[in-house]
């Protein structure tokens, strides 16, 4: 998850709380996370801790991965 990275800047776009592109694209690569309550609830306790205008961002990036065309391994 982290190899390569240096810096915040290595991990993409902050969704949120502590969560980051880069996290969001492994879970969904590699565990198969396919909405925000996945991410936000089952595969973390993230949803704790974000805001509900952060949780319509990570639903809107997940939205863009999708149409873009960048599924789950």
């Amino acid at each position: 998850l982290l190899e390569g990275a240096s810096s915040l800047n290595d991990l993409g776009e902050h969704l949120g709380a502590d969560l980051y592109a880069r996290e969001v694209d492994y879970l969904c690569q590699h565990e198969w996370a396919k909405c925000a309550a996945d991410i936000l609830w089952r595969r973390s306790k993230l949803g704790l801790f974000i805001s509900p205008s952060q949780q319509t961002k990570l639903e809107q990036y997940l939205l863009l991965r999708s149409a873009q065309g960048v599924h789950a391994a």
